[in-house]
């Protein structure tokens, strides 16, 4: 066995103090070296932050905040940026220096794939609700972006321990959850979803992020918990990135994933359950395609050669 003393309530106690997570380097080199330039609009820094988990969070954070005080609640990454403004994406950009970056979280696999893992995941699950019946469901990329936001939480708090957790379940396989809750009394999927209700985001993406293993047991916003399950699993499946948990050597069947029981009677009518899948595989390759892309272009940014001609 393999155990640490920390209790439940030590865990949340820590999540509670902490305000920012971790972002990646090259996206923040990225649009520090486009600010400096003055080479960036707002639109353009929009699809540039919505690649990055703690930025998306940082920002929709501000934009909910007593300080910019919005009538009703922001949920989308556009409002936000355009009610905090460019200052504001300087400030924030300027204090994320002080954080350790996310590529550096984990010790046992590299954190770019990390990062791939959850950007696929978004993509994903707006992919699947492109393919249903139930019109554009809100909050369906961020729900998948943060998916494991819970992970980085877990990793940035305790780093030697969650990076131990990790191994420990990779080679013994022990599912991750069974291994972070012996060690933390608590859950990457519990430590998420404590972490974006302390930050006011909607609670569609609390309960996507708190039951996307397990949708059916979402008491609300199952179609949407369904989505973000399925877009995992297909992420883990057709290798965008690395999750740090993989997926069983049993569990390899699109179709018989919870998600997949709870959404197709929503699957567009043209689909058979074949073709659906057929189809969303298609999609999952260019997804896959797409985002070695953008990772080559962010890699070719940190090391200074994006930065002068963009």
């Amino acid at each position: 066995g393999f155990s640490m003393d920390h209790s439940g309530a030590k865990t949340f106690q820590a999540i509670s103090r902490i305000d920012y997570l971790p972002v990646m380097e090259p996206v923040l080199t990225f649009i520090r070296n486009r600010i400096s330039h003055r080479q960036i609009h707002l639109d353009d820094a929009v699809t540039h932050v919505i690649l990055d988990p703690g930025l998306c969070l940082q920002i929709l954070s501000l934009a909910n905040s007593t300080y910019v005080a919005p009538q009703s609640s922001i949920d989308d990454l556009e409002s936000a940026m355009q009610l905090i403004g460019m200052g504001n994406l300087e400030d924030i950009l300027q204090r994320t220096r002080n954080i350790i970056p996310f590529e550096q979280l984990f010790s046992s696999f590299a954190g770019h794939r990390f990062w791939l893992h959850q950007v696929g995941t978004g993509q994903l699950c707006l992919e699947i609700n492109d393919l249903l019946t139930l019109g554009k469901i809100p909050h369906a990329y961020l729900s998948g972006l943060l998916h494991d936001a819970g992970k980085v939480i877990l990793a940035y708090l305790f780093p030697e321990q969650y990076n131990a957790v990790l191994t420990w379940s990779r080679e013994e396989k022990i599912p991750l959850t069974e291994a972070e809750y012996s060690c933390f009394s608590m859950t990457h999927e519990e430590a998420g979803a404590a972490f974006i209700e302390k930050q006011s985001l909607p609670s569609q993406v609390k309960s996507a992020v708190r039951f996307h293993r397990f949708p059916e047991k979402a008491i609300s916003d199952r179609e949407l918990v369904a989505i973000v399950n399925m877009a995992n699993f297909l992420s883990k499946k057709m290798d965008v990135g690395y999750s740090g948990a993989p997926l069983k050597e049993s569990d390899t069947e699109l179709q018989e994933q919870p998600g997949w029981r709870l959404l197709r009677e929503h699957f567009h009518p043209r689909f058979t359950e074949d073709d659906f899948e057929k189809e969303i595989l298609e999609r999952a390759t260019r997804v896959q395609k797409e985002l070695a892309v953008v990772t080559g272009q962010l890699v070719l940014s940190q090391d200074g050669i994006m930065a002068a001609t963009g």
